[in-house]
């Protein structure tokens, strides 16, 4: 399958949409839902030992901001991959830098309903300024370091200013309300915001946490050029000293969010179901009615010509 191709694939995971960096389908990733918390209802669904199931491909997609996405963008966002609604991660304040940096950046794109959603209401959350706010260093990014606690805070403050500012509690509801138009989902370029709500919906629907993590690694690779943008911030400001340190800082590590999912989501959070529950205040139907809508057949997934994970 081309990398170009609207469909993602295990080889070539991004989709491209001109003018836009960092850009997935999340579907595809082999999960089993864990039936013990399930009502009997959705419990049945699948208890059928022969079944092999995935998330649903096609649906849920997450990217950098589109801010500078091209008409040639947004025919294959609209057209190819009936993108419907947008929940835009970003503060208020990071949408204004844009518009100033980029006069001519977009905000709504035509065709489809664009939901501000910011999950901190005031500030930059880049993933420059993510690092510097909540104190990770050059010293946190070596390799011979098993955490990264800095990053793990940054996570885990995302996690419950997400919940209680309502932002991942709406994009749910909007997944309960409606479940047939496929749902974008960004912050600046696709990382901490994107990758925890991203961790937390798979992590949900039994996705394994090696498959998670491998989901957020791809960060790495998706940021392209913009990746080379934020280590010349990083240099600019000496909030680090060499290049191998600014990389190790814009990194996806798949130690952070190993940590996150072992050390906040299990330890802290009680588990992803209990985050939606007690943080979120989802109903227990309406958890369970969201992964019966995200949870497929592998069957289905192999029609769909999606991932092959």
């Amino acid at each position: 399958m081309s990398p170009n191709s609207p469909s993602a694939s295990a080889m070539h995971p991004f989709i491209l949409v001109d003018g836009v960096t960092n850009f997935r389908d999340i579907g595809g990733y082999a999960c089993q839902p864990s039936t013990t918390a399930l009502s009997p209802s959705s419990r049945a669904v699948f208890e059928d030992p022969e079944e092999q199931w995935c998330i649903r491909p096609g649906f849920l997609f997450r990217a950098a901001q589109p801010s500078q996405i091209t008409p040639a963008g947004v025919e294959i966002l609209t057209k190819k991959l009936a993108i419907q609604a947008i929940f835009d991660f970003r503060s208020e304040s990071e949408i204004q830098l844009v518009s100033k940096r980029y006069p001519n950046s977009l905000l709504s794109i035509p065709g489809t309903t664009r939901h501000a959603v910011p999950v901190f209401q005031a500030g930059d959350y880049s993933p420059v300024s993510l690092a510097k706010r909540y104190g990770v260093s050059a010293d946190d990014s070596t390799q011979g370091q098993e955490i990264r606690p800095g990053f793990v805070k940054a996570y885990e403050a995302i996690a419950r200013n997400a919940a209680q500012s309502g932002s991942f509690r709406a994009i749910m509801q909007h997944i309960l309300q409606d479940s047939t138009g496929p749902v974008l989902f960004h912050c600046t370029v696709g990382k901490d915001r994107t990758g925890v709500f991203s961790a937390l919906i798979l992590k949900l629907c039994g996705v394994a946490d090696e498959d998670i993590v491998a989901d957020y690694a791809l960060t790495t690779q998706g940021l392209g050029v913009w990746r080379e943008h934020l280590i010349q911030r990083l240099l600019q400001r000496e909030e680090a000293t060499t290049r191998e340190q600014a990389e190790a800082i814009i990194s996806s590590d798949p130690r952070d969010m190993n940590a996150f999912l072992s050390d906040v989501v299990e330890a802290k959070f009680g588990g992803a179901r209990k985050y939606f529950l007690d943080l979120c205040g989802l109903q227990e139907d309406e958890v369970d009615r969201i992964i019966t809508k995200l949870v497929v057949p592998k069957t289905l997934e192999e029609k769909a010509d999606g991932k092959n994970i």
